[in-house]
């Protein structure tokens, strides 16, 4: 039975050593990062870039008609409980640094579902959060918001990558528990960025901060920075519309996907 594997693992931060196992019984594999094929290489795997499906499904939610607001900014503390319980206190710290420095800036926190939404009311009813800055949260509104807002601050995820097709400026940032960082760091040492679109553009694009380096006085200036009119906003900007571009084109990833994998079907035995 011919197998195509869609979408590759990501072998190249976890368990390299699954790509030879994965050329034994896999046919082709389709990639959604330009970098991938790269990582097979040394096998004899058939491995092909296709570009990534976020392409399709964001143009569909581009709205033209959207301008964006230079005070707006969003928080995006991540999807998971966890998550949103670790970096949320201290994006709201951040927060409320910016606005005594810049009166003017507003908060959204956009969030996926509802569920996701009370985790963040109730992170922001405690721990000395409470009246700190003003937040406002809206619920399903994601990617309406990305093409609204001025920048971010965000967990690094596909979220990211979400923003730097709608032309979001982000800082990234992420906490884990201090074990899986431990073992993570020995896991991914290999990689020279944690944030997908750096690792696209080959560069940094977004900032990162990870773990103890998550805190106000290293956030608030690296936000500054990609405000309008901030030191590294056009770096940015030309960051992710090069990361964008090296996904490809964004009519043509899913036909691309499908023609692979009925080539390799037109090829199979009858049954």
């Amino acid at each position: 039975m011919p197998v195509v594997y869609y979408i590759s693992p990501q072998i190249w931060a976890w368990k390299r050593g699954r790509r030879h196992q994965m050329a034994a019984w896999c046919r082709r594999l389709l990639c959604i990062f330009p970098f991938e094929p790269a990582h097979f290489a040394d096998t004899t795997l058939d491995v092909r870039f296709v570009g990534h499906p976020l392409l399709e499904n964001l143009a569909a939610e581009r709205d033209p008609s959207l301008v964006r607001d230079p005070d707006l900014v969003l928080l995006l503390p991540g999807s998971r409980r966890s998550e949103v319980e670790r970096l949320l206190p201290d994006l709201v710290r951040t927060a409320a640094v910016l606005r005594e420095r810049h009166p003017a800036l507003r908060f959204v926190l956009p969030a996926p579902r509802e569920r996701v939404a009370e985790i963040a009311r109730q992170c922001l009813a405690c721990g000395g959060l409470a009246g700190l800055v003003d937040v406002q949260i809206d619920v399903g509104r994601t990617h309406h918001w990305m093409q609204r807002a001025a920048a971010g601050i965000a967990a690094s995820g596909t979220v990211t990558m979400e923003a730097a097709i709608l032309g979001l400026p982000l800082v990234s940032v992420y906490r884990l528990a201090p074990l899986t960082h431990a073992l993570g760091r020995l896991v991914l040492r290999g990689l020279p960025y944690f944030t997908i679109v750096n690792l696209v553009a080959g560069r940094e694009v977004f900032a990162e901060f990870l773990q103890g380096e998550v805190r106000a006085e290293r956030l608030v200036p690296a936000l500054e920075a990609i405000l309008p009119g901030g030191s590294r906003r056009g770096e940015v900007e030309a960051g992710m519309a090069a990361a964008v571009t090296a996904l490809g084109a964004a009519t043509a990833v899913s036909r691309t996907a499908a023609r692979l994998v009925l080539e390799v079907a037109g090829e199979a035995p009858s049954l």
